[in-house]
């Protein structure tokens, strides 16, 4: 198969992006049958996978979608999220009374968060897995700044709680109740400002800037805000439930009765695609180029993966401390920096040095000692 890539060239200053594309497609996974799929989670990478049912265990992929496991107790499940490295997890388990369940290594072992049994609808956690926050459906919300030890009330109001939103950081929150709208905060979860807008379903950019709400019983419009929830601006598309991009451009909604709406530009404009059955739940990779669906339907249960068209990331450079910078959004596929000194040969050398992932903004970084005029690019197997 001939190599995807996305060039990043360095020539006296000048950037220059090269990217190719590939077809827009959906595919089904192997995930096996869990009850109705209330639930859906994934890792920045993609590659952590995590769902929950009505009935049954929580279910993960730690390949992409290629095989499943579960570890977790049995009993319906109603919301789920995870840390940006799928070792952190968060869900509502109904087993006498709905409680708070948490794992610290990626599903292998849990224990209950010590929270009281409650109708839990919603919960999110920052990229590091320190910060957790979880609301009650007709109740209030709590955090936790030390990976669920310890629980906070907050100030948020007693609310119909349907959905939650965080940061990379988990410094900046954004929840929606059926009845209270949504609110926001800035604080970890301390405080809430709303409402600010009308929405059950809520989405957030790593920076907690850029949100996305609506989705009121599906036929609430949702609305996009590039402020941190100050402002809103509608986007015209109805749907049910929204999954956000780590730098907030990239959106799907679902649609009401079946299908997918995506923008790649902030919700400014829109794409329809027909996806013939009916979606439960929607998330995305830090990138945008996979959409992962639950689908509710008597064609096609489970978990389902859309593959969209690759952007050119955010990648960028510059030179500190006798070193070269690069910086680039965590991608949803394999890839590898390569260098090569001359355009004028093929001879791409990929670099053995192997990035890090920075927490607070879901980009990949990587230090390199400065050695005169190179080619880099990010290159696809």
């Amino acid at each position: 198969m001939k190599s995807k890539f996305l060039e990043l060239i360095l020539v006296g200053g000048i950037i220059i992006f090269v990217a190719s594309a590939f077809a827009h497609t959906w595919t089904q996974t192997s995930a096996p049958e869990n009850g109705s799929n209330l639930g859906l989670a994934v890792s920045p990478d993609a590659r952590v996978i995590c769902a929950i049912g009505s009935s049954g265990r929580p279910i993960m992929s730690t390949d992409g979608g290629q095989t499943w496991t579960t570890n977790a107790p049995v009993g319906g499940y109603s919301a789920i999220a995870c840390s940006a490295d799928g070792k952190t997890l968060i869900a509502t388990l109904a087993t006498n009374g709905i409680n708070i369940c948490i794992s610290t290594n990626g599903g292998a072992d849990w224990f209950l968060s010590g929270l009281p049994s409650s109708d839990w609808r919603a919960v999110t956690v920052s990229a590091d897995g320190i910060r957790l926050a979880a609301a009650v459906n007709n109740g209030y919300i709590y955090n936790s700044t030390n990976a669920g030890a310890v629980w906070n009330i907050s100030d948020a109001p007693q609310a119909f709680w349907q959905s939650m939103a965080a940061s990379a950081d988990g410094m900046k929150l954004i929840a929606g109740a059926s009845d209270a709208g949504v609110y926001v905060s800035a604080d970890g979860g301390t405080t809430w400002d709303g409402p600010t807008a009308i929405g059950t379903s809520v989405a957030s950019s790593a920076d907690g800037n850029r949100l996305i709400a609506g989705g009121y019983g599906g036929t609430s419009v949702f609305s996009v805000s590039t402020n941190g929830g100050a402002d809103w601006m509608s986007t015209g598309i109805n749907g049910s439930a929204v999954a956000s991009s780590a730098d907030g451009l990239r959106l799907a909604v679902l649609l009401q009765p079946s299908g997918v709406a995506t923008s790649t530009n902030g919700g400014i404009t829109w794409d329809t695609n027909n996806v013939p059955i009916f979606g439960y739940r929607i998330a995305s990779s830090a990138d945008g180029n996979k959409l992962f669906v639950t689908f509710i339907s008597y064609l096609a249960d489970g978990i389902w993966i859309g593959t969209n068209a690759p952007s050119a990331p955010a990648f960028r450079f510059n030179v500190a401390n006798g070193a070269a910078h690069f910086d680039w959004p965590v991608p949803s596929s394999d890839s590898v920096l390569q260098e090569n000194s001359d355009l004028g040969t093929t001879n791409w050398i990929s670099l053995t040095n192997l990035p890090a992932l920075n927490p607070t903004n879901l980009h990949q970084e990587l230090a390199l000692p400065v050695s005169g005029t190179g080619f880099f690019r990010l290159a696809t197997p």
